[in-house]
């Protein structure tokens, strides 16, 4: 962190607890603000606040400290429903701590169940079961619903969850930087759709038993496109297994691959004899919490990468807006980001009833066993002295240590003799697949602000805002931007309570909070 950005915040939170009594108005119109759960209400509540004269840093101050939480609101399991704005009901859980303290910001976790190909949930139907070992007095955990109309990847989902965070922010403490999506199974799927296409209110996101690339299945009704680099410095905790009949690790691993490259933290965790099941979950679990003790979310990142087909959702990333799409002078042409490299394959059916060793059943000409000289009938019995007895030992000892351009060490046994080969992998993939179709025009723009200066490269954007929050930009010195090599702005901004307001209402966060839009057209 800057050593402004530092005096920044030191100033904002020592300024909140010196305080003095703000004039009645300016308490009664932030009471208004606070309870406002509707446009019109809101728009009144922010001119009951800009009447009262009061200064931006006066009100910046009672944003950082947020609103005032009741100690007299449901706790233990509260069942809750949320409409989206086409009226459709959705139900959900959460379970709150019985001894839940409005002065204690409180984590929340969200966990996305399986099986949503089925029928609309009613009341008094269970979605999950075995709540008892989710309840936890230090956190807040959310259980939404999901069904056939309504998946997880849809857009009905993309305005629900947010909502239902939304919802429990108005009424209970909520630790902005400290939301976490778990998904199992199409939860998976549903935790890599927001990482993709709505990640700013999520700290980390955790998809167990399932596979990105089910988001390239149009017939899923995936609303929208997936970019992986969207996915830079999100952090992933990720669970596939071995014996998966619809997941299986091998086919997920060039994703997860992929992700990497794309700039996402993963920390992936295999469990080869396991199935499509969470019979891995008690090895896990402590794993699992230690690592969302150990991520928060970053409100304000430095660095920022965002592509998107549409300008009316899935447009924003935290402190960036896309509000126009189409080329631009100067622009340059981005890595797009979106090719799987597969990992090495030795070319040879096996016998899956193997277990003294692999014997194989087949060679496919031109692959590496091939090139080895490995022929029909040959038993595997070690692969970089590592001894293979079956099938799964080959596949986790090659696959652990196969890579592009590798020699590997590898003895057979052919008519009772032992035979020294090597395996020699190619340096890269002979064929390049990309992981996701893009059928509409897109625009991309990625960001690194340092200090005062802001660089950013665009394809396919003719207008994006940032928005600039006092905690991270000094609006008494210039901002510079610099789009695609050449200045878009330098000069002072001015900030404005109006804008402050806006996006605290919008947002519901204290640690995200906006004096400025700075609208640049390319």
């Amino acid at each position: 962190m800057s050593q402004l950005k530092t005096l920044v915040i030191t100033f904002i939170l020592t300024a909140c607890l010196v305080m003095p009594a703000a004039a009645t108005s300016l308490d009664e119109a932030f009471a208004l603000f606070w309870q406002a759960d509707d446009e019109e209400q809101t728009a009144r509540a922010i001119q009951a606040i800009i009447d009262t004269d009061a200064s931006f840093d006066e009100v910046l101050q009672r944003l950082v400290i947020g609103r005032p939480y009741s100690a007299d609101v449901k706790t233990g399991r509260v069942d809750l429903t949320h409409r989206t704005s086409d009226r459709v009901r959705h139900h959900y859980r959460v379970l709150v701590p019985a001894s839940y303290d409005p002065e204690k910001r409180y984590p929340v976790r969200f966990y996305l169940h399986g099986g949503v190909s089925r029928p609309a949930w009613r009341k008094g139907g269970e979605w999950w079961s075995g709540y008892d070992r989710f309840e936890d007095p230090d956190r807040i955990s959310v259980f939404p619903s999901s069904w056939e109309s309504s998946m997880w990847w849809q857009a009905r989902q993309a305005e629900n969850l947010p909502a239902i965070l939304d919802d429990l922010k108005r009424t209970y403490n909520v630790d902005e930087n400290a939301v976490h999506m778990i998904g199992i199974s199409d939860g998976a799927t549903g935790a890599y759709f927001f990482a993709f296409r709505a990640p700013t209110p999520w700290a980390t996101f955790l998809p167990f038993i399932g596979h990105p690339a089910v988001l390239a299945n149009k017939r899923l009704g995936v609303d929208g496109e997936m970019y992986p680099r969207n996915l830079l410095d999100r952090t992933f905790f990720i669970v596939n297994t071995g014996r998966d009949r619809l997941y299986p690790t091998p086919r997920v691993i060039p994703y997860l691959d992929l992700m990497q490259r794309a700039g996402a933290r993963i920390n992936f965790h295999p469990h080869p004899e396991a199935g499509h099941d969470t019979s891995w979950w008690p090895a896990e679990v402590e794993n699992i919490n230690t690592f969302i003790t150990e991520n928060r979310r970053d409100p304000l990142p430095d660095r920022l990468a965002w592509e998107t087909e549409r300008t009316d959702r899935y447009h924003r990333n935290h402190w960036l807006l896309v509000t126009e799409l189409g080329a631009a002078d100067g622009e340059g042409a981005l890595d797009p980001l979106n090719t799987l490299e597969p990992p090495p394959s030795l070319g040879l059916r096996p016998d899956p009833k193997s277990d003294r060793g692999v014997r194989v059943l087949k060679v496919t000409p031109g692959t590496i066993a091939s090139s080895a000289g490995i022929l029909e009938g040959d038993m595997i019995v070690d692969v970089e002295e590592r001894p293979i007895s079956t099938l799964d030992q080959l596949s986790q000892v090659f696959g652990a240590l196969a890579s592009w351009g590798a020699q590997l060490r590898a003895t057979v046994l052919r008519d009772d003799q032992r035979l020294e080969l090597v395996l020699r992998i190619p340096d890269a993939p002979s064929t390049a697949t990309e992981a996701f179709s893009h059928q509409l025009p897109s625009g991309r723009l990625e960001l690194v602000r340092h200090d005062q200066v802001i660089q950013v490269q665009s394809q396919g954007v003719r207008r994006y805002t940032l928005l600039l929050s006092p905690q991270e930009v000094d609006f008494e010195r210039p901002l510079k931007v610099i789009t695609n090599g050449h200045e878009s702005w330098n000069g002072l901004l001015q900030p404005k309570i109006e804008t402050l307001l806006k996006w605290a209402a919008q947002d519901l966060d204290r640690t995200m909070l906006f004096g400025a839009e700075l609208e640049i057209e390319l």
